[in-house]
């Protein structure tokens, strides 16, 4: 309570995300696309991982899983193993567009939204692609679960069924 500094980590490259904390780690992208995670208790550095892009969006953890997505239009699910990441499954949007806005999880799918306008619905499972929509504006925010809908900020203001 007492506002007393307790660990400082410096990456060679500026974090881009807010930061994700989970299972006693601190996760945090960076412009030159690493995922790095810490120790929330003493800030050891744990985890390192090289996405294809710049990671802007917040990382997502859930069901088991660690969610990134990047500026190169890749959202990748990593399971963590001890010290180590492994690819559970990617999928590539759009390549000409990025992701900067973190994925939301809901009924076992993964909504994303890129800088084309492009919303996906992914099995979070597998990755694999349920539902595409192309949207007018670039969609820069998180999507939002709310009264059985998920709401997405584009141009304007969508709201789509389940």
């Amino acid at each position: 309570n007492s506002g007393d500094l307790r660990w400082v980590f410096e990456t060679p490259s500026l974090i881009t995300t807010q930061p994700t904390v989970a299972d006693g780690l601190v996760l945090v992208g960076t412009e030159s696309g690493e995922l790095r995670g810490f120790e929330a208790e003493n800030g050891v550095e744990r985890l390192r991982w090289q996405a294809r892009g710049a990671i802007s969006a917040r990382p997502l953890v859930a069901d088991n899983a660690i969610y990134v997505a990047d500026q190169s239009g890749m959202l990748t699910a990593l399971r963590r193993d001890g010290g180590q990441l492994q690819l559970i499954w990617s999928y590539e949007a759009d390549p000409a567009t990025a992701i900067v806005a973190t994925p939301l999880l809901a009924g076992g799918r993964l909504i994303v939204g890129t800088s084309g306008g492009m919303v996906y619905s992914l099995d979070a499972r597998s990755g694999g692609e349920r539902a595409a929509l192309q949207l007018k504006g670039s969609i820069a925010t998180a999507p939002t679960l709310g009264m059985g809908m998920v709401y997405v900020q584009a141009n304007r203001m969508y709201a789509l069924g389940p």
